[in-house]
């Protein structure tokens, strides 16, 4: 099963990347694209029998409805963003249950940083400026904690969703560099995202007890 999926998310990868540096046939890639998310979404479900497993497997869920809006329909980007910034907190717990860190602890710090980093950009930009400028404090903070907990732990498991949550930064980064006025990284950003997004989801799954766990690995 494990090997089918990477066989298919590979070539949904290929195919779509193929597309958009062609620069043809927008729409097929688009559906190319949220196929691979929701394989990833429904890879997710074979770790539900671990607590560890629900939670990714929530977060995926939460991570396709997302693009629903900002990809399928490409509109309510606000509500887009929060179901992000939802999967971030499920993020947050997880890697506060595998530390042993107070989840309430880093979940009031994380939500004070936050808070008052949408309102500083809630100055100069408008509300949905303020709330990806929060949603990517957050972000980054889990990703420093993923980081640091892989390089502590050297478990794989840790690794990879240290790698995953790289590769999903980096892909926020590039729908910031892409939506920026008068940017000549935006037509690099547009295929970059994609780029960085997909491989940043697979890792994600796989950092879970996906396929049989991962001590089940060969």
């Amino acid at each position: 099963m494990k090997r089918c999926f990477l066989i298919a998310e590979m070539l949904l990868y290929a195919a779509f990347l193929v597309l958009d540096l062609a620069g043809i046939l927008p729409d097929v890639s688009k559906w190319l694209k949220f196929a691979a998310i929701c394989l990833v979404a429904l890879a997710g479900l074979s770790a539900l029998r671990t607590s560890d497993g629900r939670i990714v497997s929530a977060a995926l869920v939460l991570t396709v409805t997302a693009d629903v809006f900002l990809l399928v329909l490409d509109r309510s980007y606000g509500l887009g963003v929060v179901l992000f910034f939802c999967v971030q907190v499920l993020y947050t717990i997880r890697l506060c249950n595998w530390s042993g860190a107070s989840r309430t602890l880093h979940l009031t710090a994380r939500g004070m940083l936050t808070g008052f980093a949408a309102w500083m950009a809630s100055v100069p930009f408008g509300r949905l400026e303020a709330l990806a400028a929060g949603y990517i404090v957050w972000f980054f903070l889990n990703l420093a904690q993923s980081v640091s907990l892989a390089l502590q732990t050297r478990e794989r498991k840790a690794v990879r969703f240290a790698a995953g949550l790289a590769l999903f930064f980096l892909c926020d980064l590039c729908v910031g560099i892409h939506n920026l006025p008068q940017n000549p990284l935006s037509g690099f950003a547009e295929i970059a995202m994609w780029a960085f997004y997909l491989p940043g989801q697979v890792l994600i799954v796989l950092s879970a007890d996906a396929f049989g766990g991962i001590q089940n690995e060969v």
